[in-house]
């Protein structure tokens, strides 16, 4: 049982040959039926000097994630001489069929058998690996169990025990509940408001659930197998990774720790790259004549990655329309108002405040994408703690600070203004200037969207703060755009 450490130290451990700066690649978008009769979406990723050749690498996507989240891990394997398969799950977040309200991890697997008959009719004398995220690697340690025409498995970041998993996340797993006679109905599943019971039964039924189910599976294996694991994972134990790959036979399985990592490879771009280089490496060793092909790696250009990734961003056609965005994100700031009773969230909040430098008096802060106010409240609560210590508002003749909050979604907004009022009111009986003087800090609201030009004069404002909005927006260059 082979043992690495990937890390990033600085030094970039891919140099033995850079790719090159022109779009070595060639990406051809495909559509794929399942068992079911519905369309998978997918991206067939492969060099351009050369066919689909004999060697394919299928990236399944973790629960929640799409074809484009391993765009880079793709753009690497391909330039290396794999032709690879991406593609999104049905009844998932994506571009394929379904809604993703019926997700379950049994039609997650009947969709990766549909792409490797796929593969099987594609290429020439089929040599098929998996590369798998998160509960994707889950499904895919099953279908590597039964499945000969698979060659070598690669787990990246891999939940094996999704009981204890789920139990990490919400205290609760479903499964005890279930077990209880308790309906679940629709419920969060790692943030997405699903059929819990459909999940769960599902999950249940195909031994998905369990550390000892992947244990049973993992000892079924018979092709090289990598594992993948993030140091510092809070939803999976690295106890639980090392007792599914003490159960598979001997010699078959490496284990590659990720230094200071949590649940998401892409979190740091050093780890990221050189895991990218491993997985390459690792799929080489399968399907190398000789070793001399196995040490290089070619590293593709940063900027053809960046350039396909916003191109991929903007083409996907199931963008939520306006109205249906809005009345999510109403329910997923009502369902996560709880944060901002959590310690760990208020020191996120304090490193923003601190970020955003020194304070002059009647300063205009603008909170793009304020949700139901918790940066808002936060300013509020510190520095109506600081004045009634110092004792100096009576003397107060302008607002310490003014506050413009903006969402597009207007019971966000409300939520935002009510709870601004709340903590006021808290406060009144302790000193009569917080309702009777000048406030504290001048609030104001309004309904906007990011995603098109804001309706501010330019150094309008002094300090900006957008706290956990940008990766939501349709364009991030745009909105920092408008915000610069």
């Amino acid at each position: 049982m082979p043992i690495t450490s990937v890390h990033h130290n600085g030094s970039d451990l891919l140099t033995e040959m850079s790719g090159l700066i022109r779009n070595d690649i060639i990406t051809t978008p495909i559509t794929i039926l399942n068992r079911s009769g519905k369309k998978l979406a997918a991206f067939l990723d492969r060099r351009s000097d050369a066919g689909i050749g004999s060697a394919m690498v299928i990236l399944v996507p973790g629960y929640g994630r799409t074809k484009s989240s391993h765009l880079r891990l793709a753009y690497y394997l391909a330039l290396n001489g794999f032709c690879v398969a991406r593609y999104d799950h049905s009844n998932h977040v994506g571009d394929s069929d379904g809604n993703m309200l019926f997700t379950t991890l049994g039609q997650m697997d009947e969709d990766l058998i549909s792409v490797i008959d796929y593969a099987e009719t594609v290429c020439v004398a089929p040599l098929i690996g998996l590369v798998a995220e998160s509960l994707g690697a889950r499904v895919a340690l099953k279908r590597v169990a039964k499945d000969e025409r698979i060659k070598f498995f690669v787990s990246l970041i891999g939940v094996f025990d999704v009981q204890d998993t789920l139990r990490l996340i919400y205290t609760e797993d479903g499964f005890t509940e279930k077990s209880q006679g308790i309906v679940l109905g629709i419920r969060d599943i790692m943030g997405f408001q699903v059929d819990a019971d459909r999940f769960i039964d599902d999950a249940y039924e195909n031994e998905f659930h369990s550390l000892e189910t992947s244990m049973i599976d993992a000892s079924r294996l018979s092709i090289p197998s990598f594992f993948f694991v993030a140091e510092k994972d809070p939803w999976v134990s690295q106890h639980a990774i090392r007792s599914v790959m003490s159960s598979c036979p001997e010699k078959t399985s490496e284990f590659h720790l990720l230094m200071g990592i949590m649940h998401d490879l892409y979190e740091n771009p050093g780890v990221a790259a050189d895991t990218c280089g491993e997985i390459v490496r690792a799929a080489k060793r399968t399907v190398a004549e000789n070793s001399n092909e196995i040490g290089t790696v070619r590293t593709p250009s940063e900027k053809i990655i960046v350039s396909r990734s916003r191109l991929e961003k903007r083409a996907s056609s199931k963008d939520l329309k306006t109205a249906e965005e809005r009345l999510f994100w109403a329910e997923y700031l009502e369902r996560y108002s709880y944060i901002i009773k959590l310690q760990d969230y208020w020191n996120l909040l304090d490193l923003i405040g601190s970020k955003l430098g020194h304070w002059n008096k009647n300063e205009r802060i603008l909170d793009a994408g304020c949700g139901i106010g918790n940066f808002g409240a936060f300013l509020l609560v510190r520095n109506l703690y600081q004045a009634l210590q110092l004792r100096t508002a009576s003397l107060r003749r302008k607002p310490w600070a003014q506050y413009v909050g903006v969402d597009f979604v207007q019971s966000a907004i409300r939520q935002a203004r009510d709870l601004h009022s709340e903590i006021y009111g808290e406060f009144a009986p302790k000193v009569e200037w917080v309702t009777h003087g000048t406030p504290l800090i001048d609030f104001s609201y309004s309904v906007l969207d990011l995603n098109v030009s804001l309706p501010f004069k330019d150094k309008h404002f002094d300090k900006i703060v957008s706290n956990l909005v940008l990766s939501y927006v349709k364009d991030p260059q745009f909105t920092l755009g408008e915000m610069y």
